[in-house]
């Protein structure tokens, strides 16, 4: 017996911080170890990652004693959402 042709691929929906903020809670991750702008948050850990920006210039990257470094920089939400 043969397999027919393989089912045609859903195209992915667009991830935007909001989708993110609701897929790591779904996936159980503390909130308290990341931030995300415009979103709810609990008190945050002292190091934790974070997701900054508006509409063109996204920043990705981790707020460690203090200080923020920024890991990468995207122009498109979706792509900074799923780096």
């Amino acid at each position: 017996m043969t397999a027919g042709p393989a089912p045609p691929r859903r195209k992915a929906e667009r991830m935007d911080r909001f989708a993110l903020y609701r897929a790591l809670g779904a996936a159980r991750v503390p909130a308290a170890s990341y931030e995300i702008v415009d979103c709810p948050g609990s008190p945050l850990a002292a190091d934790r990652y974070f997701l900054d920006g508006r509409a063109g210039d996204w920043a990705v990257g981790v707020h460690e004693r203090g200080t923020r470094e920024v890991f990468e920089r995207f122009a498109d939400e979706d792509v900074a959402c799923r780096w």
